[in-house]
């Protein structure tokens, strides 16, 4: 019995163990739901309390965000990256606004670049820009601690925006009718927190201990300095990607060496007595954290073109041949100012004094460094370098973008390569250089030379017409059209036959006139005197017939006649001695209109040939050594010196037997100065027929422009330079702020003869040019970087273009002042003319 009890109260006792955890376990779980309901309660009540405060918050954040300073050299900075907005009014696009942690990360990557390339002026141009950015980082933090203060304290309240407009938010938005808004305080700070970072990729090739203190997720930690080589540090600030709340616990306030990139928004309630009963109700603290937030940098695809319009010197092949070019020759920086429209614009001293008088390398490293900057900090700055020193392919045997350079025939050779004159014989006295400094007003020579050389494309336009043609070849030296080198000794001859030929028809024209003049007078006396002795003779022979008719005989009378008889016949051959005179000057006069009409074949002839150079030599000049010597201009014209002018002896000597006359003689109608070429000829050695058929070219150089797209600059693959026939930015004009730099004579190629070359750079990256939205200037052909697919983002436009051009031969022992005339309207045309404007 005592067992069985036992077991019994065994039973009873676990029974209760049972309901009891069962009561237990229905209470807790009745206390969790009902945590959990006042807690979402709570939760929703709280939300829906705090919210204006939270807006409050965002609004200041945002309106801290577009707090902005302007730069001459970076536009709107802010604390963050912001696009470019359209005015609701105007409909205008505003400037974007770059953010100081882009600025930095460009600045310390274009001093890596510098420290790498070795290049002073890049590394001195990003301290200057730090050393603003540094000033005007400063006045941005004075403008928002201003901004976020009580009105109340200062005099303007337009500088304390963010304050009033916080203020107005809250006291328009309540939390409940209850609660009443006593004021708020807006402070800056901070942000300490794992989900904010500074925004700024690590760039490549940052060795992994730096990396390790330094950035973290890959990127950069905010608040940390970050050493710049050749100059102070950088450090970047602590951003979202954007505008949005965080806890207070991670907000930090900021002293005032710290810029602020978070705002903390403190507002005071305190609740309405309903009750009248006085009593005193406390107030309400409820508090607000934002962070500023816009990683996006407002970045435009751009290019830097190198352009050769007259071909490559052999010496540049890369970007780092005119970065590190030695020249002693310098060019001038100047800028576009004026008007707003094109006709008020001119050049003129640039706003910064830093940027003058400079020699190549420098100026183009100025020009490459503002491309760089305004790329933002995505940029590669190993691919920057690769781009720098790659090698650029020959022109003439590869295939490039946009054309096949060295295209064949269908038979599988290669075509006729005729080469475009490319230079001429000039003498360069200064002339482009003084109209693109001094005359690029409305209207000006230095106007309509730049409107030139930044719309057309190829062969050197400017070249005077009298020049004689010349084309410097890929290896860069001057050679004769058609032919190999620069024969200055065949120049020479040629050129002082030509001008003494047209010296001795003006000569011998100005001879036959005298000699026609005088044989007129001559004539004239002639003819006096044959009536004289005329009239005489009749009178004689009157005189006999009436002595004969008296049939007289007288001795006195007889000796009368034999007198007058002999008188007669005196008369008679004067008479013939007379006619036989005139007939003589009257063949002189013929022959002086013979040599009056052949001097003025020489001359006009001559003439022609020197005005139109361009033209008659444009395809070859040869000796030739019969059947006469002379010159073969072209492959058709035979000119045949006529260098001494005639002679009064050449036309006495004519007249008096026309058999001395010769084919090659000044009195001869057969007198040729110019003619067709024919078989047979000795031209240098060979036959016509030889040297027509003969292609003896040196490798023509051909024009082609090599393009730095910032795509390649910023791209993770491998960049290449693109090469294109000719130039897509021929529509391009100059605007206000653009920068322009001017060489003459910076580049000298060959090694007999001297050829200097000139460098023209537009810089339409020195200033910001995003304003409106638009970005860089775009070709009319919208699709000139798409190869042969649609590609998925717009051309690039254009941000720096270098040009190399005009190349000039130096021939110090050719005689520079000789002029040809036009003995029938008077005109001049020099033989060696001056450099036009026009060929910068």
């Amino acid at each position: 019995m005592r067992y069985k009890a036992g077991l019994f109260m065994k039973k009873i006792s676990t029974q209760w163990f049972t309901l009891l955890e069962l009561i237990v376990l229905s209470l807790l779980f009745g206390a969790i739901i009902s945590l959990y309901i006042l807690g979402v309660n709570q939760f929703t009540v709280r939300s829906a309390n705090d919210s204006p405060v939270d807006e409050a918050a965002l609004l200041a954040a945002r309106e801290l965000q577009g707090t902005v300073v302007v730069s001459p050299s970076f536009g709107k900075i802010g604390l963050c990256n912001l696009p470019a907005t359209r005015s609701s009014n105007s409909g205008v696009l505003n400037q974007g606004v770059i953010g100081l942690n882009s600025i930095y990360a460009n600045l310390r990557l274009n001093a890596l670049i510098a420290e790498h390339i070795k290049h002073p002026l890049i590394l001195k141009l990003v301290c200057q820009d730090l050393d603003d950015v540094h000033r005007l980082e400063g006045a941005l933090r004075l403008k928002m601690y201003q901004a976020v203060q009580p009105s109340l304290y200062y005099s303007d309240a337009a500088i304390h925006v963010i304050h009033a407009r916080v203020n107005e938010y809250l006291s328009s938005h309540k939390i409940s009718d209850r609660e009443v808004l006593v004021g708020c305080r807006i402070t800056l700070g901070k942000v300490i927190s794992q989900d904010v970072s500074s925004g700024i990729p690590v760039a490549a090739g940052e060795e992994k201990a730096f990396l390790d203190s330094n950035a973290m997720s890959g990127f950069y930690k905010p608040y940390i300095q970050l050493p710049v080589p050749g100059t102070q540090s950088v450090q970047f600030i602590a951003i979202a990607d954007k505008a949005k709340l965080i806890s207070p616990r991670e907000f930090v306030r900021a002293d005032t060496s710290v810029t602020p990139s978070a705002v903390l928004v403190e507002a005071e309630y305190k609740k309405a007595d309903l009750s009248h009963s006085g009593k005193a109700e406390p107030t309400v603290r409820r508090v607000s954290c934002a962070v500023v937030g816009g990683f996006a940098p407002c970045e435009h695809r751009s290019v830097f073109m190198i352009s050769f319009p007259h071909g490559a010197p052999p010496k540049l092949r890369s970007m780092a041949d005119l970065l590190f070019n030695k020249s002693d020759k310098s060019g001038f920086w100047q800028q576009a100012i004026g008007g707003e429209t094109l006709s008020y614009m001119s050049l003129g001293p640039v706003a910064n004094q830093q940027l003058g008088e400079m020699q190549l390398s420098d100026a183009v490293a100025v020009a490459l460094y503002h491309w760089l900057r305004q790329l933002g900090p995505a940029i590669n700055v190993t691919n920057v370098l690769s781009l720098v020193y790659q090698v650029w392919s020959s022109p003439g045997a590869e295939q490039v973008h946009g054309a096949q350079l060295n295209a064949k025939s269908a038979a599988g050779n290669p075509p006729e390569q005729t080469p475009l004159a490319n230079t001429c014989l000039a003498k360069d006295t200064g002339a482009p250089e003084y109209a693109i400094f001094n005359q690029t007003g409305f209207g000006g020579l230095g106007r309509a030379a730049l409107g030139s050389a930044f719309a057309l494309w190829g062969s050197n336009q400017a070249l005077p017409p009298s020049a004689l043609p010349l084309y410097v070849n890929a290896a860069g030296e001057c050679n004769l059209p058609s032919r190999y080198g620069l024969d200055e000794r065949l120049v020479k001859d040629f050129l002082v036959s030509l001008h003494r030929t047209n010296l001795a028809g003006i000569e011998s024209q100005a001879m036959a006139r005298i000699m026609s003049n005088r044989a007129d007078l001559t004539l004239q006396q002639l003819s006096k005197d044959s009536l004289l002795s005329r009239e005489e003779l009749r009178s004689l022979s009157q005189r006999l017939d009436r002595i004969k008719g008296q049939g007289k005989t007288l001795k006195a009378i007889s000796n009368e006649v034999v007198l007058l008889n002999n008188r007669a016949k005196m008369l008679n051959q004067q008479l013939r001695a007379v006619e036989a005179k005139q007939h003589l000057y009257f063949r002189k006069k013929a022959l002086c209109s013979i040599v009056l009409a052949n001097g003025e074949k020489a001359a006009s002839k001559s003439f022609a040939v020197c005005f139109n150079m361009k033209q008659m030599i444009g395809t070859g000049l040869y000796r030739v050594e019969a059947p006469e010597p002379g010159f073969l201009l072209g492959k058709g014209l035979y000119f045949v010196p006529r260098i001494n002018p005639a002679t009064e002896d050449e036309i006495n000597e004519a007249a008096l037997d026309e058999r001395l006359i010769e084919a090659s003689s000044w009195v001869s109608r057969e007198f040729l100065v110019f003619k067709e070429a024919h078989e047979p000829m000795v031209v240098e050695g060979l036959s016509l027929s030889e040297i027509v058929s003969r292609h003896e070219l040196a490798m023509p150089m051909r024009p082609f422009v090599a393009i730095l797209d910032s795509q390649a600059v910023m791209a993770s693959k491998t960049p290449a330079v693109k090469i294109f026939e000719r130039s897509p930015f021929t529509n391009v004009p100059l605007t206000v702020g653009n920068l322009v730099y001017y060489a003459r004579n910076a580049l000298t190629t060959g090694r007999k003869t001297k050829v200097w070359w000139s460098v023209l750079i537009r810089d339409l990256a020195a200033l910001p040019q995003d304003y409106n939205g638009e970005g860089f200037p775009l070709s009319y052909e919208r699709d000139w970087c798409r190869q042969g697919y649609l590609a998925p983002v717009p051309c690039p436009g254009l941000a720096c273009e270098l040009q190399v051009r005009s190349p000039i031969p130096e021939l110090p022992h050719l005689e520079m002042g000789a002029t040809l005339s036009n003995p029938n309207t008077g005109e001049h045309v020099s033989q060696v003319p001056p450099v036009p404007p026009n060929m910068l």
